[in-house]
């Protein structure tokens, strides 16, 4: 009898609570990339608008590719160049679906001279600024991004009211059966 109560209690948590908490990424998020030069008022170059997958969605713009996970945005280039020292000389990416969350540098950066100071993560934007700079084929920039929790799906809060209902029902029947026994004792 309380191996049935047991299981029956366990199930009615694991729908209540175990929906709940799911992992935020960006997989799923569209974002659109574009180029500036020789400033931020001065379109060059649109990268594209993409859906992110699990496997890695790319944005170019020759000679630089991007690529974007769920948490890494990695930047790497196809030849060796510098990137002129204009006032602005670099790309936008811009999370049409949420703000980025935390975006960091990742210690396997190896662009020489590239830091903090190069790029601003703001919302659903990241400014990256490569100016005068240089590059090689196996020169890469890697972002670290620890997503905002998104906002539940709906069927996160219809599996926690299953659970609430489940539990509330396993309650009621309990409460006529203690009733039940009490009655026939008296």
């Amino acid at each position: 009898m309380f191996a049935k109560k047991f299981s029956v209690l366990a199930s009615a948590a694991f729908l209540a609570f175990g929906a709940v908490g799911a992992h935020a990424s960006l997989v799923g998020d569209t974002l659109e990339g574009s180029y500036y030069f020789p400033d931020t008022n001065t379109f060059y170059e649109d990268m594209g608008t993409s859906v992110i997958t699990a496997s890695g969605t790319q944005f170019t713009s020759e000679p630089l590719v991007v690529t974007v996970t769920g948490d890494t945005i990695t930047a790497n280039f196809t030849r060796a160049d510098f990137w002129s020292p204009a006032a602005f000389n670099g790309f936008v990416l811009e999370n049409l679906s949420k703000s980025f969350g935390t975006i960091s540098l990742s210690s396997m950066t190896n662009m020489v001279g590239f830091t903090t100071a190069n790029f601003v993560a703001s919302g659903s934007l990241l400014t990256v600024n490569w100016q005068g700079l240089t590059f090689t084929p196996s020169t890469q920039v890697i972002f670290n991004v620890a997503t905002l929790a998104a906002v539940p799906e709906p069927e996160t809060y219809a599996m926690l009211l299953a659970g609430i209902g489940l539990v509330g029902a396993v309650a009621r029947r309990r409460s006529k059966a203690v009733k039940t026994t009490d009655l026939a004792a008296a």
